[in-house]
């Protein structure tokens, strides 16, 4: 039996169409069909050209039903700075009192049916799996003019071993909001994460949205983010990725109105025999439209970091400016990293650049701090903090940059100087 046939089955014996509404009982449904002639990618596929899934999925996981209910918690443990939103196997709870937000689970989402519509992945794998286990799922909704006083954190927290956690998320902002989110997703046990999230970001309207995925090592993470941005509004991304033995995170963010701007910032930092892949694609649609991308990856002992970023600016789409810019530091020799920046420009009146460099901590700059009495293995710390810094400082909000470098330093991926 092959790995898909095993969870083909899975689904069946669970027979999850139940409870669901009719839009999502034909959703689900599409995903099955498209799951019962999918193969495993393999190196011939060229997005998945440097990741392989078969030993991964042979683990054969258990699906995780989340509970569909909904509680609200003053949570007087929980850090002041934010407001909170927890999702385990038990449902979800939350401490947001305010009317201009909104959550539901996602067979009540009413904005649901294009949900899975993407321009680059839509034969990836990875949704076809999330589809096909169409049940687990939230809508956060900000109606127009919202404003968190606030970061909003959503915890993703799993504590049962080898279960497959498949969840469908939609954030829907208004015309005019302005919306700071941190997803922390973590785990205490190997499991197969399959997170599908979608954004719809209303006209002059900006959402500040930080991914960081901690999951326990030996576990499977896929991630995709697949985020529209409409006129005048702007898009800020930080995905920071730490945890999980294989990951992959599909980005994909299209600028559908002129002065629409995405910044998209990503840092992988990888140990022992851990493997990322981050795929991004940029895709301007229209003209007077503008991205910068900034992606850092430091891969130590036998680890293996894959970078594809393309750029897609169609015809119509003049005058824009685009920049995408990939990192690596090998603190290894045995570690790896595949870079593959890429533009497709069918403009003739734009600004576009892209670049990829890979190289250990230079000498010179050890040397120079050596001489200065600082020893090698301290010096070595404070040149990884420089490099993972570039994106730490991305972050805007101060409050999410200290609970990104809390996180980074408690799992020792930057150091306390």
């Amino acid at each position: 039996m092959s790995e898909l046939n095993y969870y083909i089955e899975e689904i069946d014996r669970l027979n999850l169409f139940e409870n669901l509404s009719s839009n999502a009982k034909q959703l689900q449904s599409s995903g099955m069909a498209l799951l019962s002639i999918a193969k495993l990618p393999t190196r011939k596929d060229e997005s998945w050209k440097y990741t392989r899934l078969d030993d991964a999925l042979a683990k054969n996981y258990t699906w995780e039903k989340i509970d569909p209910q909904i509680s609200y918690s003053k949570l007087s443990e929980a850090n002041p700075s934010f407001y909170h939103i927890y999702i385990s196997e038990h449902g979800v709870t939350h401490n947001i009192q305010d009317p201009g937000f909104k959550l539901t689970h996602i067979n009540n989402c009413e904005d649901f049916e294009n949900i899975y519509s993407t321009k680059n992945f839509n034969d990836d794998i990875s949704i076809i799996l999330n589809q096909s286990y169409l049940t687990n799922g939230y809508c956060f909704e900000f109606s127009k003019k919202y404003q968190n006083e606030r970061p909003i954190i959503i915890h993703y927290n799993f504590i049962h071993p080898l279960s497959n956690i498949s969840l469908v998320n939609q954030i829907i902002c208004e015309d005019n909001t302005d919306v700071d989110l941190l997803e922390d997703f973590n785990s205490s046990e190997e499991i197969f994460g399959n997170i599908y999230t979608r954004i719809k970001l209303g006209q002059n309207s900006r959402i500040n949205h930080v991914n960081i995925q901690d999951a326990k090592n030996g576990s499977l993470v896929l991630q995709n983010l697949n985020a529209s941005v409409a006129k005048d509004s702007t898009y800020r991304n930080n995905n920071i990725q730490i945890g999980a033995k294989l990951s992959r995170s599909n980005i994909e963010i299209s600028l559908e109105g002129e002065l629409a701007h995405c910044d998209v910032h990503g840092l992988y930092s990888l140990h022992n025999d851990q493997h990322h892949d981050t795929s991004s694609y940029i895709h301007h649609e229209v003209s007077h439209t503008t991205s910068d991308q900034l992606y850092k990856g430091i891969l130590a002992d036998e680890s293996r970091g894959v970078f594809t970023g393309k750029v897609r600016v169609e015809k119509d789409a003049q005058l824009i400016n685009a920049g995408q810019l990939n990192k690596n530091l090998l603190l290894s020799k045995k570690a790896q990293v595949n870079s593959r920046p890429q533009l497709e420009i069918y403009a003739d009146d734009v600004k576009c650049s892209h670049g990829s460099t890979t190289g250990q901590i230079g000498r010179d700059e050890l040397f120079y701090l050596q001489a200065r009495g600082i020893p090698r293995e301290r010096a070595q710390a404070i040149l990884a903090r420089a490099f993972t810094y570039d994106v730490v400082l991305k972050q805007p909000n101060l409050a999410m940059r200290d609970y990104i470098v809390e996180h980074l330093t408690k799992k020792n991926v930057v150091q306390q100087l």
